[in-house]
């Protein structure tokens, strides 16, 4: 997600649950290819994100925090947490000319299946869905396993769980 507009400062990432792991390592990479990028976070004052982040307040579960956030936004890394409703920030994506949503998705989606085997698939393809109807360019990065998973077995193991 980086291009010769964001070297000059004319194209704003925006990087939607910019504290959870995924999210931060995004933001840390834009910051290192010298992109503008701005992090979306209820709590900006605990965000600990590196300095040259347009830090801002705002909340998914309130789409009147939405505007602020996403103007002058050209595209939106989405780390979304489970369940969560996606209609009001792709509306308010829309109205902003967000340009790119990159979806954090998940490698259980079945592609091609209505039905997916089981309900964290289903809520991941139902925001894919979402996504490509909202009519703004997309990217779905479906990992199948996050290895940040494996490091909750690893500390379980090394405490002598074993089950």
């Amino acid at each position: 997600m980086y291009s010769h507009a964001a070297r000059e400062g004319n194209f704003m990432y925006l990087v939607i649950g910019a504290t959870a792991h995924f999210g931060r390592q995004a933001v840390e990479e834009l910051v290192a290819a010298g992109a503008p990028v701005r992090a979306l976070t209820r709590t900006p004052e605990r965000a600990g994100l590196p300095q040259e982040v347009d830090v801002v307040r705002a909340d998914l579960t309130k789409p009147e925090t939405l505007p602020a956030a996403l103007a002058g936004v050209e595209a939106a890394f989405l780390v979304l947490q489970y369940g969560m409703d996606v209609a009001p920030l792709l509306a308010t994506a829309g109205r902003a000319g967000v340009r790119r949503l990159v979806f954090l998705s998940s490698g259980a989606v079945v592609p091609g299946a209505e039905r997916q085997p089981d309900v964290i698939a289903q809520y991941h393809r139902d925001v894919e869905r979402a996504v490509e109807a909202s009519g703004i360019e997309w990217t779905f990065l479906r990992l199948l396993f996050p290895a940040i998973n494996s490091l909750t077995y690893a500390m379980q193991l090394q405490g002598g769980d074993g089950a």
